[in-house]
Formats: C-alpha cells, sequence, structure tokens
C-alpha cells in the first residue's frame, strides 16, 4: 500500500497527498483472514489517516472483505474474527467509525460487457462506469 501511495506521489511520512490527486480506494482494505503479508489494521489505520490529512480526497468504498468483517455477509468459509482477536476488532472499530461518521460508502460490482463496468455506491446511491 505505501508503496503505491508513493507512486502517486503521496509523501509516505506524513500522508499528505499532491495538489488535485484525489484517491477513491475501492475496497478490501482488509482480508477475512489476514495473511502474512497484509496487516489489514494497518492499511485501516492508514486509509484513516489519509482521510483525516487529506479531507474529501481520500474517498473509501467499502469491499466485501471489508463489511464481513463489521458483520456484514460473508461466505461459509469465512470465520468472523475471534474475541480476542484485537487487531481485527480494532480495524472492525475504525471501520464501523466510517460508516456511522459517512466517511465510507459500500459498493457492488457487476459485469455488464466484457469492456465496461458499472460500480454502484450506497449511501448515497451513485453511479460511475468505467470502460476499460
Amino acid at each position: 500500500m505505501m508503496r503505491s501511495l508513493g507512486e502517486l506521489g503521496v509523501d509516505v511520512k506524513t500522508l499528505e497527498m499532491p495538489e488535485g490527486l484525489i484517491i477513491v480506494q475501492l475496497g478490501d482494505l482488509v482480508r477475512v483472514a489476514d495473511s502474512p503479508d497484509l496487516d489489514s489494521l494497518s492499511c485501516v489505520q492508514t486509509a484513516d489517516r489519509l482521510m483525516h490529512v487529506n479531507p474529501g480526497r481520500w474517498i473509501q468504498i467499502l469491499g466485501n472483505h471489508d463489511t464481513a468483517l463489521i458483520g456484514g455477509p460473508r461466505r461459509a468459509t469465512w470465520r468472523p474474527p475471534e474475541a480476542d482477536d484485537a487487531r481485527a476488532l480494532a480495524a472492525a472499530d475504525i471501520i464501523h467509525g466510517w460508516w456511522r461518521s459517512g466517511r465510507c460508502r459500500m459498493a457492488t460490482g457487476d459485469e455488464r460487457k466484457a469492456e465496461q463496468w458499472l460500480v454502484q455506491m450506497y449511501a448515497p446511491p451513485t453511479f460511475a462506469k468505467q470502460s476499460f
């Protein structure tokens, strides 16, 4: 995550974004089953800092892993976080705070054609189309 931010010109120490840059993060900051190469809590904390340092310029969309962590639908193979998993619970608390304050949105994807995708974002509903 930090490498990608740096490539976009974000100061990786202060998390200040260059003037004119807006980042729309399309979810899955967390993984339901955290892996050694992905620190979900650090990703959520970084996104939270980016929102505070760059108001209105880090747009957070929740993915299926993010919503599963906070009690949303989950695949049968995804276990909920254990009651003693402090890192997962801390990440969930931050994401809940975003939702309660309106600092994140939920999205679903739907493949229309091979060259077009539709992303529908909720709260409030808006639509964005992107051709590839």
